[in-house]
């Protein structure tokens, strides 16, 4: 069933949250502990995954185009979409959503659709976007049967910033929930940074200026994460808005061992658009978020954000955990040489990268 998008200039990119590290006293910190499986398959560059209902995963490889299905268990891995336009293929995967009922959807920005797997991880259907991009920027619901849309949250954006809808696709309302002034700064050059000082391609920043980022998860909720002052602000089902209050926020000075960790998790990020004459201008003070290619929010199934902080070299990587009031509920850290890649019911999935180049995918157990 084809459902027609509204006349909307929607964008569909992956943005990072900008704030400084919380002073988190009296909150309660979680430590992910070391993963206690992996797939022995490897991968080049995993930029998404879902947990399905089946515990299985799915995940997106976007350097090696391929969407697999991996069973931890099992060890046992499939292909169900494969490169193309035909039925089950995807031509150019750009995000990997969860949808209810414990599925997932794969944006395809060439097909202009969206195909949808179950809870198994086998293609269910597809929903078409209309256009290239006119793609979903976060989730949607789903009513029961596959391609037949509830309502989506989606973003468009103009000149002077980017408003988030609410679209109900059988009655084609859209319901404003939220509008921030675009504070992004173009890329400029081969390393996709702003130029510094000059109209160089070749010295620019680490750390891009970027706006506001947002997520909605499947049942409805919308959050998003302020970035000056720092909060998190949450849009209920009904429409409902609950700003958080604003963090306490302290500066981090940047020292040679952030400065290396940075610019080799930029040279993934950016692959391609970096060389060895690349140079970058380094700020005194660690921006409080940066991200390109990794997602910086997470929705576990407990119904809290997790929010990617940006932390030296010498700390392990933390997420700040809001609930829906929009209150710091207290703050997780992985393991060092981890990043974070889905969360799930009962584990949350890691990935690490090993020194040729190949990342591999971790399940470690959490209690939320």
């Amino acid at each position: 069933m084809k459902l027609l998008q509204p006349n909307l200039q929607l964008v569909l990119t992956f943005l990072a949250v900008w704030s400084f590290p919380v002073q988190a006293i009296g909150q309660t910190t979680k430590h992910i502990p070391p993963p206690t499986a992996a797939l022995d398959e490897t991968f080049s560059v995993i930029t998404a995954m879902v947990e399905l209902a089946s515990g299985k995963v799915v995940l997106l490889d976007r350097t090696e185009r391929r969407i697999v299905v991996a069973d931890f268990d099992t060890q046992r891995i499939t292909e169900p979409i494969r490169n193309g336009s035909g039925p089950n293929e995807v031509a150019y995967a750009t995000r990997l959503v969860a949808t209810p009922g414990g599925g997932a959807a794969v944006a395809d920005a060439e097909n202009e659709r969206l195909l949808l797997l179950d809870g198994a991880g086998t293609p269910s259907g597809f929903w078409q976007t209309g256009t290239d991009d006119a793609l979903i920027r976060s989730t949607m619901r789903l009513s029961g049967h596959p391609g037949q849309a509830r309502t989506v949250v989606l973003e468009r954006t103009d000149r002077s910033g980017v408003s988030i809808f609410r679209w109900d696709p059988t009655s084609a309302n859209l319901t404003p929930l939220h509008r921030r002034a675009s504070r992004q700064t173009p890329p400029v050059g081969t390393a996709g940074g702003p130029a510094v000082g000059r109209a160089s391609d070749r010295i620019v920043s680490p750390f891009p200026t970027l706006p506001d980022l947002w997520m909605a998860d499947t049942a409805g909720w919308t959050f998003v994460v302020q970035l000056a002052p720092y909060r998190a602000i949450v849009i209920a089902p009904d429409g409902r808005t609950v700003e958080g209050p604003i963090q306490t926020a302290r500066p981090y000075r940047i020292d040679d061992a952030t400065k290396r960790a940075t610019t080799a998790e930029l040279a993934i990020q950016r692959a391609g658009q970096m060389n060895a004459s690349t140079a970058f201008e380094w700020p005194d003070i660690l921006p409080p978020f940066h991200t390109d290619r990794f997602p910086a929010l997470f929705i576990a199934t407990d119904g809290t954000l997790w929010v990617r902080r940006t932390t030296p070299a010498t700390e392990p990587p933390r997420f700040d955990v809001f609930d829906r009031t929009g209150n710091l509920k207290g703050i997780v850290r992985l393991p060092h040489g981890y990043r974070l890649a889905a969360l799930g019911r009962r584990h949350v999935y890691l990935v690490s990268r090993d020194s040729d180049g190949s990342e591999t995918v971790h399940r470690a157990p959490f209690s939320f």
